[in-house]
């Protein structure tokens, strides 16, 4: 139930726009954010454990998200868009719960900052709450695996 509310946490905190200045690498709109992506994160979020996650993006425009620490296990399937012309985007989130037998589904948008194509910094808002709109929030920063 903790990893459960880290999740929370966590996606509600996801993507920066391009700039592309800090591509070492040329021009990030030519870099594919399609991968595995991941980030092993020391306490950050909760204070009490390591946590590792892993997100999987296919051509299709789906993938998911997966968060892993303290012998618990959560995971999101996504169906997303992206601009990388702007390197910005959404994502449709969806987690079921099996403890309370239901689905969950969170509406965010999304920038990415490359640091050449293997390395991104994701930001997210969520894109219902109208109430903290303009709030962008730092996931971390992903290698490609």
């Amino acid at each position: 139930m903790l990893l459960a509310a880290l999740a929370m946490v966590l996606v509600s905190s996801l993507f920066v726009a391009c700039e592309k200045k800090n591509s070492k690498d040329g021009d990030s709109s030519s870099y594919s954010i399609v991968g595995t992506w991941e980030m092993i994160s020391s306490g950050y979020y909760d204070y009490y454990y390591d946590t590792t996650q892993v997100i999987r993006l296919n051509a299709d425009h789906t993938g998911t998200i997966t968060i892993t620490g303290d012998g618990e296990k959560i995971v999101y399937t996504i169906k997303y868009n992206y601009d990388s012309s702007t390197c910005t985007g959404d994502a449709l989130m969806t987690y079921y719960d099996s403890y309370y037998g239901r689905s969950y589904t969170f509406n965010y948008e999304f920038k990415i900052k490359w640091y050449g194509e293997d390395t991104i910094s994701i930001y997210i808002r969520e894109a219902d709450d109208y109430y903290d709109y303009d709030e962008w929030g730092l996931i971390g920063t992903f290698e490609r695996q």
